[in-house]
């Protein structure tokens, strides 16, 4: 088994002797290794010393072996509230960052519950992804009250994948070093771990990650903060409901990200997030009529049954215009020409089945029939009387007319 003979700076030839490499970190690597590979492989049945296993793989004078096992360094810092440091560690040996050790740094020092997956993602691409060239990377754990964050050096041009959550477009300089992490089980498929990272926080409850990329003299700083789980827990209800509508896991963890997106950004401010290969994918949630948002103008808007699911906006049951063109959209993309009933209208609407709601429902119908918007067929059923409003593909235009410009080329 070896590793492919990239021609980058982690696969540069050094002098480097298993005598200068930390042997503990060598072990636990060592370990990884043996748990991926075959019970039969012959490799394994010659039982591995840790020189053997590095020869066996072409990393024993290979640069990404002092970068995992040697003198590079990391650092392990926590603040308290006020922003006073009150532990700041220096270590060697970047295989570290992916120990046991940091994620009980982590623990110690954080308040609040976090997704460990997503930290154990965050601390691989990290060491996967940072400039070594420069100051082994310069990769800091920060520990606060309030978020972990995780930083590395790179290049700019890095700073076009950041935010881009729901895309596997990715560019590692280091492929020697990421393929040494895959084949010891610390990182997976090139291209998931942002992916990973996104869906792990959403599923927990936590509020979505954020990349700042910062100004590091002629390279950038690329820094990733985790939030802990909120404790209203409104927006695992909504992701329940998003899973029930979609019946797709992934279409529900976009759609929540948007809604936690949209409180902050208009369509247009999502372009920090959008890429070419991800383009689509927002294009079918925000027009789906099953989602959460609608489009209003170029905004976002949260349809009402989210608002309720998010715990706010249900205390007025009476529908704005908007909201009731929504709805009238809504009900004509789902049963045209055919009949429906005033529990149909509830669900579309977002209302629930209270007594004042069915009043409401009741009151609403009663004034669109006198508008003729509805024929009244019998009791309890509804038809619409003319087509209501935009049609699904007038509404996709709209949006893509929004989008036309927002892929950087």
């Amino acid at each position: 088994m070896k590793l492919p003979g990239e021609t980058d700076y982690t696969a540069q030839s050094t002098e480097t002797t298993v005598d200068r490499l930390d042997h503990a970190l060598l072990i636990e690597f060592q370990r990884g290794v043996e748990s991926r590979v075959s019970a039969g492989d012959a490799a394994v049945e010659r039982s591995w010393t840790p020189e053997s296993m590095l020869s066996e793989l072409g990393l024993m004078r290979a640069r990404v072996s002092e970068i995992l096992f040697g003198n590079a360094s990391y650092r392990l810092v926590a603040l308290d509230g006020g922003d006073e440091v009150v532990a700041n560690s220096t270590k060697r040996g970047l295989l570290g960052v992916l120990s046991q050790d940091t994620l009980g740094f982590i623990r110690k020092f954080s308040e609040g519950e976090y997704p460990e997956r997503a930290i154990q993602e965050a601390l691989a691409n990290a060491v996967g992804h940072a400039f070594h060239q420069f100051q082994d990377g310069d990769i800091i754990v920060e520990v606060s009250p309030s978020s972990v964050s995780i930083a590395n050096v790179c290049l700019p041009e890095a700073g076009h994948f950041a935010n881009k959550w729901f895309s596997r477009s990715h560019k590692t300089l280091n492929p020697v070093l990421m393929e040494a992490l895959r084949v010891a089980g610390f990182v997976d498929e090139m291209g998931l771990g942002k992916k990973r990272i996104m869906a792990e926080s959403l599923r927990l409850g936590c509020p979505p990650p954020r990349v700042d990329m910062e100004s590091a003299g002629q390279f950038s700083r690329w820094k990733l903060h985790l939030y802990p789980k909120t404790e209203s827990g409104s927006a695992l209800k909504l992701l329940e409901t998003l899973r029930e509508n979609y019946g797709d896991d992934q279409k529900a963890l976009l759609s929540l990200a948007l809604v936690l997106w949209s409180k902050e950004h208009t369509l247009k401010g999502l372009r920090s997030f959008v890429d070419a290969s991800s383009a689509d994918t927002f294009l079918e949630v925000i027009d789906d009529q099953r989602g959460p948002l609608r489009l209003e103008g170029d905004n976002l808007v949260l349809r009402r049954w989210a608002k309720v699911r998010l715990g706010y906006g249900q205390q007025s049951k009476a529908l704005s215009k908007a909201e009731e063109d929504d709805v009238l959209r809504r009900l004509s993309n789902e049963f045209g020409a055919a009949v429906f009933s005033p529990q149909d209208f509830r669900r579309l609407a977002g209302f629930g089945n209270s007594q004042s709601e069915q009043v409401a429902t009741q009151q609403l119908l009663k004034r669109w029939k006198v508008a003729n918007i509805v024929l009244h067929e019998q009791k309890g059923q509804y038809r619409l009387a003319r087509p209501a409003g935009k049609s699904l593909e007038d509404v996709r235009q709209a949006i893509e007319a929004i989008l036309k410009n927002l892929v950087p080329d």
